[in-house]
Formats: structure tokens, sequence, C-alpha cells
């Protein structure tokens, strides 16, 4: 809960911190394998954000795979809320901001990327 509602958070182990930031660099970049281990079981669709994930129009044009259908989603929508509009249905994700302005594409790699629980640190790994 303090993850999705808290926008800078710290982490404790035996009274010493072990890491302090946003919810995002916790979850996604663990300092330890006990930071690592208190995010584990996190439902990270329902703590990132669509503009977390997103790539830029510029990135997006140059990517050869593109599906024709389109879902637009705010930006600061969670993933929770329009995942399973994108199982059902293979689009590309559009991310617009509140004026309906284009900030970025959201694709299956980015999807993927962010809600397996690989780290580029490699502290946790993948449990498929």
């Amino acid at each position: 809960e303090s993850l999705r509602l808290g926008d800078h958070i710290g982490i404790l182990n035996h009274g010493r911190l072990v890491q302090v930031g946003s919810p995002i660099d916790i979850i996604m970049n663990p300092a330890d394998d006990y930071v690592a281990a208190f995010v584990k079981d996190v439902n990270r669709a329902k703590v990132i954000k669509a503009k977390i994930i997103m790539i830029t129009p510029e990135k997006f044009k140059s990517l050869k795979e593109k599906n024709s259908n389109t879902i637009k989603v705010n930006e600061d929508s969670f993933l929770d809320e329009f995942l399973p509009k994108v199982c059902l249905t293979p689009a590309t994700v559009e991310v617009v901001d509140k004026n309906g302005h284009v900030k970025g594409y959201i694709t299956d790699k980015e999807l993927s990327k962010a809600l397996t629980k690989t780290h580029s640190n490699g502290v946790a790994k993948s449990q498929k």
C-alpha cells in the first residue's frame, strides 16, 4: 500500500536505511536482496503508471512491428486499469496527457519488462 500511495519512501532493515526513493525506483531497482524480498510480491500493475514505461513517439515510429488497433490511456493510469483490455485485444497503447496529446506508446515489450520480476542489477530473478 505504501508503494502505491507514497511518492518517496525509505526501506529499513534492522534500523538501517537500505534504500530511499520513489516506489518505482524501489520496485524496478532494489538496492539489495532484502529490498528485493520486500517488493517481490508487490502487484506491479497496481503501482506502475503508463508514463513510467512508455517509449517516446520517435522510438515508436522506428519500430517495425506495430499493431493496427490502438487503445488510448491517460499517462497517470496504473497498468492494472488498462491491462485487461490490452490482453483481450492485441493493441498498441497510446499514452496521452489530460489534454489528449500523445506523450508516448507502450508495446508488449515494455509491458513484459515492467511486469516481470527481473531487475537490471541482478538482485531479483524472474519467477516463471
